[in-house]
């Protein structure tokens, strides 16, 4: 189970993720450390508060994002940088960004640039526009 990987790239601690899944904290200490299996009703409530489909939450192999859950990842960072919060999952965006291929390369390293908000908000937003408009020159 993926479950700690997910928690992490989320940026969520074992107490906010248990709090969102209506669970305790020991109890999601022991399915992190594989030492109690969950139910499906567990898992269909942590993967309502972790937002992804129950067999993603059971996939072994972590898979690339499609383009559309990628937008939606990338607007959600913009969000929270332009409010003043800490993005955590931005080197998980930044790999992403690189999965894409070589025209998306500098795209990451700006992502990875600590301190910038105000330059990472404008890469995201000129990301944003490259995903949802491609053929449009920018």
């Amino acid at each position: 189970m993926r479950l700690k990987r997910l928690r992490i790239d989320r940026g969520l601690s074992q107490t906010a993720l248990a709090k969102k899944a209506g669970l305790s904290r020991g109890y999601l200490v022991r399915l992190e450390a594989a030492q109690q299996d969950p139910t499906l009703t567990v898992i269909e409530k942590l993967a309502k508060a972790l937002k992804v489909r129950p067999a993603e939450l059971l996939q072994e192999r972590p898979r690339a994002m499609d383009r559309d859950e990628l937008i939606e990842q990338l607007t959600d960072a913009r969000k929270a940088l332009q409010q003043g919060k800490n993005v955590l999952a931005m080197e998980l965006l930044a790999q992403e960004m690189e999965k894409l291929g070589p025209d998306y390369g500098f795209h990451a390293k700006i992502l990875r640039a600590k301190g910038d908000n105000e330059r990472v908000i404008h890469e995201i937003t000129s990301i944003l526009g490259k995903l949802t408009h491609p053929d449009a020159s920018t």
